[in-house]
Parts: C-alpha cells; structure tokens; sequence
C-alpha cells in the first residue's frame, strides 16, 4: 500500500511541478499561436484522462512543430509524450522522452526547458530507485533553473 500512496503524492508533484514551470510559457505568448500550439493543447488536456489520445495528439504536434520550425512546441511535446508514459509506469520510456525533450530544449538554448526536462528525467530515476542519478538530474535542474532565474 505503501508504495502506491508513494507513486500517486509523485505523480502528484509531477502534475504540479508541469503547471507551475509551463505556465510561464502560456503567458509569454497568445494561446492558439499556430496548428503546432493547438495541437499541443489538445494532446496536454489528453495526457491523464485519455494517455492514448494524448500520444496521438503530441505526435502530430511534433510533425507539425518540425515543418513551421517551432523548436519550442516540439520539445513541450515530447514532455507531454514523457508524461503518458510516466503515467502508465513506463518509466524508461519517460526518461527517454525527457531526454529527446531536453535537448530540443538545448538547441534552442532554452534553460528554463532544460530545467523542466532535467527536474523530470530525476523524478523518473526516483521512481525506478536509482538515486544516484535522480539526485543528479534534481541538481542539474536546479543549476538550470538558477541561470534562468525562474
């Protein structure tokens, strides 16, 4: 029982860390921007309440994103891709989406991004219990989130 409460509180924060750091983007811009942005929408609003909708909806997003050169939504796709499958527990397959995040994130030299990506990437080392590189990644975010004064 433990151990789920343990998974739920880390969804949790991970729900609320997303809010928090992304919300700052929705007031940088017009909400609607381009196709790329509303299917981004779409495909977040998807991401705990239908995660295959979601996934669908992120891989148009990065289509789309790649063809008007929107490295930005690009890389909040695959954080929405890593969230569905942090989600459904597929942990790896979460890191490995917040990495793809990360350094689309990094080619645009966006260190906010980098920090979201890298903070993610550390809880889902957390859940699969490798904290060595959990705590790395939390301190690698923070690093980022410094230089960004965020």
């Amino acid at each position: 029982m433990s151990g789920m409460w343990h998974l739920k509180i880390g969804r949790v924060l991970t729900a609320t860390m997303l809010m928090i750091c992304f919300a700052g983007y929705s007031l940088e811009k017009e909400p609607y921007k381009n196709k790329a942005d509303s299917l981004l929408q779409i495909a977040r609003g998807n991401v705990d309440v239908n995660p295959d909708t979601a996934v669908y909806y992120s891989h148009k997003t990065i289509k789309e994103a790649e063809r008007i050169k929107d490295t930005i939504t690009r890389a909040r796709a695959y954080i929405n891709l890593g969230l569905c499958a942090e989600f459904s527990s597929n942990y790896a397959k979460a890191i490995e989406n917040y990495k793809i995040a990360f350094t689309v994130f990094s080619s645009a030299k966006d260190v906010r991004g980098q920090g979201i990506a890298s903070n993610l990437i550390g809880i889902n080392y957390y859940f699969i219990a490798d904290y060595p590189k959990a705590t790395s990644f939390y301190k690698a975010a923070l690093s980022y989130f410094e230089k960004s004064n965020y």
